[in-house]
């Protein structure tokens, strides 16, 4: 016959040829998954393209087909009135690229005959190099009382400026109201005093180093107030769960010093300060006043939660069958993240190749672990499921942000919101496969201490009677020695049967066997409930009885045994003859075991040598 290994070699060409071997790639099992592959790559860089494409440019009309006059006296006007609450100024927008950031407030009004409607989506105009004018007429209605607010709905931007001019081109008011300029509020507001029946003129003048996204709005008091509470109730919601998430990940951590659970904190902590920064609630109460954190924060903390991504799903995956490079490459790409956000700390790159690692690099994990988060779905794991839910979700989120950022998506509430709440989403469900991978983990751990259970129970358990043998009752016996105490004694019985060599060698060992096992129920039948009941080998067992008043109690329940092989073992039949000597002893203290067993048995000794059947209790 040959080796274990030429058999083994030997099916696995035989599988093989069956077509259901380790290597039967056929076309059933590979190309379907391939060509999935290859089409969600494909519409993953279609989508990406079409994000980032330059938005081409257009012509706005009037009703009567004719473009725009360039002239801002024959724009179309916004009209205030009080019961519109709030009025978006984006469609009466007009602006002016300022590349160089070198005109002044009076040099762009100078240029108003070459301000153009946006050719962006509704409340972007993408990611700009230098500054951007917007100049937007305004007509007050005749009635009201000419308290309006100019606000933001958004924090990004770090420079943002306005002036207010009335129909003579005058200065009525101005301020700067960016991220990098103002001190209190969570986005950009200012109020305006705008009487009734007046025409003004807005120009605003934006620039940061992200995308500009200025979803301009005028809003009387009250309603800037609901949706100012509005706004900070559901900020405060996604805080405190995101700040409840942190807590729990962080105790679980240090309870059951658990690593994954440490870099889920990382990765909760990170990705909660990207949407603390996003929305400007980390300029208000993080760190306000602060120019680097302002300019930096946010891009640092998205960063770190690439990071923490890394180091999160390598954990969760990193025993899965796959490609043997997936641990290594993980840890890289987590020591890029770390090392590009040292690079833009220390402004030696800028937002655009923060973006550019983030938007290539950063995909990384989901690219890399889809292959064995569907491993674990056909495995039936739920990990696999809900480590696919959350990468759809990121990818959903993170394309809506792509597309406002790059002026292809409106500034609405749902697409500014859309990436927080793909967070929010993202660390809900990564907290689902924490929880499943801890209930894996406890479910090895109760396994193998049932295995180590079944391991000492067998050790310890005479495997004929299943009584305790000598192990076992070391182990049971060291706590009612422990309990012995004068009025509470402790009597501990040597068994020896009388006439079993003789049954053992004329019938064999079966039946000496069967008479054992006989012996020991008829003797379990016997002892009360807390009594200790052990077979030490051959025909010797050990009987421990606690909870005893004086010694002539310990010798009345040694005759109670004599008693208990007076009937034949087996109804029915005479059986062979067999009876018991036992030697005792009663000790009210704690005592070694091997020196009560000594005494024990030496009484036993006597009991034999004095005519067999009988009970001898040891006097010392």
């Amino acid at each position: 016959m040959g080796s274990w290994e030429g058999r083994r070699r030997g099916d696995a060409r035989h599988a093989r040829r069956a077509g259901n071997g380790p290597r039967a790639a056929t076309w059933r099992r590979w190309i379907p998954p391939a060509l999935g592959w290859l089409c969600g790559t494909l519409l993953l860089a279609a989508l990406l393209a079409a994000a980032t494409a330059p938005a081409r440019a257009q012509v706005q009309v009037q009703e009567g087909g004719a473009p725009l006059p360039p002239h801002p006296a024959s724009w179309p006007a916004v009209q205030l009135h009080d019961a519109a609450g709030q009025v978006a100024l984006w469609p009466a927008v007009r602006w002016l690229a300022d590349e160089a950031a070198a005109l002044d407030a009076a040099g762009a009004l100078a240029r108003r005959a070459q301000f153009t409607p946006p050719a962006t989506a509704t409340g972007t105009l993408g990611l700009r190099r230098g500054a951007a004018w917007l100049l937007l007429p305004l007509h007050v209605a005749g009635d009201g009382n000419g308290h309006w607010i100019l606000d933001v709905d958004h924090a990004s931007v770090q420079h943002l400026s306005y002036q207010l001019l009335d129909a003579d081109g005058r200065v009525l008011q101005h301020g700067h109201i960016g991220a990098l300029e103002r001190r209190h509020g969570r986005v950009p507001t200012a109020r305006l005093t705008l009487q009734p029946g007046q025409a003004y003129q807005l120009l605003v003048r934006a620039q940061s180093d992200g995308p500009l996204i200025l979803p301009l709005r005028l809003s009387k008091p009250g309603p800037f107030l609901d949706d100012a509470l509005g706004s900070q109730t559901l900020q405060a919601l996604l805080a405190g769960l995101s700040l409840a998430l942190l807590t729990h990940s962080l105790c679980q951590a240090w309870w059951r010093r658990d690593g994954l659970s440490l870099r889920y904190a990382f990765l909760v902590a990170s990705s909660m300060t990207v949407s603390l920064a996003q929305f400007g609630l980390a300029a208000q109460f993080l760190w306000p006043g602060q120019p680097w954190a302002l300019r930096h924060g946010a891009g640092l903390a998205a960063l770190l939660a690439q990071c923490a991504s890394f180091l999160y799903i390598e954990a969760v995956l990193r025993h899965q069958p796959g490609w043997r490079g997936f641990s290594p490459t993980m840890r890289a790409g987590a020591t890029v993240m770390v090392a590009t956000a040292a690079l833009f700390a220390a402004d030696v790159i800028g937002v655009t190749g923060l973006s550019a690692v983030a938007a290539t690099v950063g995909m990384m994990p989901a690219l890399l672990g889809a292959s064995r988060a569907v491993s674990l779905l056909r495995q039936r794991d739920a990990t696999g499921a809900y480590l696919l839910l959350a990468w759809a979700g990121y990818y959903l989120g993170i394309f809506t942000l792509m597309g406002v950022s790059y002026g292809r998506l409106p500034a609405t509430p749902w697409t500014l919101h859309a990436f927080q709440m793909a967070t929010v989403l993202d660390l809900l469900l990564f907290l689902q496969v924490l929880v499943l991978g801890q209930r894996a983990r406890l479910a090895r751990a109760e396994h193998a201490a049932g295995q180590a259970d079944h391991l000492r129970s067998l050790a310890e358990t005479d495997p004929l009677t299943g009584l305790p043998n000598r192990r076992g009752l070391d182990a049971l016996l060291a706590p009612m020695l422990a309990r012995a105490q004068p009025g509470h004694g402790l009597a501990l019985f040597m068994i020896d049967l009388d006439g079993f060599k003789a049954v053992n060698d004329g019938h064999g060992h079966a039946e000496g066997d069967r008479l054992l096992c006989a012996v020991a129920a008829r003797l379990r039948s016997h002892v009360r409930p807390g009594d200790l009941l052990a077979r030490l080998g051959g025909d010797e067992f050990v009987l421990v009885a606690e909870g005893l008043r004086q010694a002539a109690e310990a010798h009345a329940l040694g005759q109670h045994l004599l008693q208990a092989l007076q009937a034949p073992l087996r109804p029915g039949t005479d059986g062979p003859p067999l009876g018991l000597t036992a030697g005792c002893v009663y000790v009210e203290h704690a005592a070694p075991l091997d020196d009560l067993l000594r005494r024990a048995d030496q009484a036993m000794y006597r009991g034999k040598q004095a005519g067999r059947g009988r009970v001898e209790v040891d006097g010392g």
